[in-house]
């Protein structure tokens, strides 16, 4: 079971921070989005700012989460995400 948790932990640690850092680096492109309400509220997402807190966030849990040491911190950083 120990070797699950670990496994878990560490696969969920990577999805966060890979995705995460393709905010800032864009190495995945991004399909458009494909309704015209979805196009607009990424649109304000991006032009206040607030995506990038979001995705620092995620950042941030997901390196906690492949540390080990506060998961239980990383978990609760990437919740809302």
């Amino acid at each position: 079971m120990k070797i699950a948790n670990i496994t878990a932990r560490t696969l969920l640690g990577l999805i966060f921070v890979v995705f995460g850092l393709n905010a800032f680096f864009n190495f995945i492109p991004l399909p458009p989005p494909k309704g015209e309400l979805a196009g607009e509220f990424m649109k304000a997402l991006l032009v206040s700012h607030y995506f990038y807190a979001v995705k620092c966030f995620e950042i941030s849990g997901g390196l906690l989460l492949l540390s080990g040491r506060y998961t239980a911190l990383g978990l609760v950083l990437v919740g809302p995400a």
